[in-house]
């Protein structure tokens, strides 16, 4: 997140844009959104996670998934790739 106490509404804005273009999909496409791990300096909670938590739902079969560049780990947030 960007600064303490401030929701990132930019980046918030086009998460959701692109939530609501890939919904359009026909339902035999694989949607997924990649986002970075990026913990919020004073609470703990990723973009990722804060981002899914408020708008879960708007991702509907959308599979959201938390990179770790450091470390490269993937955690799969929302949605089912299996």
């Amino acid at each position: 997140m960007d600064r303490i106490g401030n929701v990132p509404s930019a980046k918030f804005t086009t998460l959701r844009e692109a939530a609501t273009y890939l919904a359009a999909l026909p339902p035999q496409v694989v949607k997924i959104i990649t986002i970075r791990r990026r913990p919020h300096p004073a609470r703990g909670e990723t973009l990722a996670r804060y981002f899914c938590r408020l708008n879960a739902h708007l991702l509907g079969s959308i599979v959201i998934l938390e990179v770790d560049e450091t470390t490269r780990d993937i955690d799969e947030l929302h949605g089912s790739l299996t």
